[in-house]
């Protein structure tokens, strides 16, 4: 059961004590998607979702979901267009559904932000393939306390001989070094 508070925080109202779920957003339920409501894929409760291949999904839906399956139709542009906005409009993990998906569109789904791409009708099998990774993801994050986002140093050097991979080396173990570091605790 959810409970429904006000946020002073947020417009609107905020759903508390609810779990990520997985949220199918399909146009029918074809072979036995409907069977997968309230079951459970990579841990995750599966939420059906019913809307048309072309019809817009409020990003804001997506919110909390642990990831969203979008089904994409390979014959109407418009239904790819969506998922590919979709995809930049929001930092849930995105997975696209096709019946019989060609190659040339799964690899515009994954150009496109999709985190996998899988074959219509829904499979639990295939599903948890596609979630597993999705899942470890998760519980890294949640066990490392990281938000997700990573730096990233870049050391270009100019010619050869200048000492870059010692500089290199020498700024990986300064890294290393302050990530086992306790936070708050100074360097020795």
């Amino acid at each position: 059961m959810s409970d429904l508070s006000s946020s002073p925080r947020r417009s609107g109202w905020t759903p508390k004590g609810r779990e990520a779920a997985v949220r199918l957003y399909l146009s029918g339920a074809a072979g036995q998607a409907a069977d997968l409501v309230g079951t459970r894929a990579a841990g995750w409760a599966l939420e059906l979702n019913m809307v048309a291949v072309t019809d817009w999904i409020d990003p804001a839906e997506l919110t909390g979901a642990a990831c969203a399956v979008i089904q994409v139709d390979a014959d109407t542009p418009a239904s790819i267009k969506r998922f590919e906005r979709l995809a930049a409009a929001t930092e849930t993990p995105l997975l696209a559904a096709s019946f019989e998906p060609p190659l040339a569109l799964v690899r515009a789904l994954i150009r496109g932000g999709a985190h996998d791409v899988i074959p219509l009708p829904l499979d639990l099998a295939e599903l948890e393939t596609s979630l597993q990774p999705l899942r470890e993801l998760a519980t890294e994050r949640r066990h490392s306390g990281s938000n997700g986002r990573r730096k990233l140093v870049t050391i270009i050097k100019g010619e050869g001989g200048v000492g870059a991979t010692s500089l290199i080396a020498q700024v990986a173990t300064r890294f290393a070094a302050r990530a086992k570091r306790p936070q708050g605790a100074r360097p020795a």
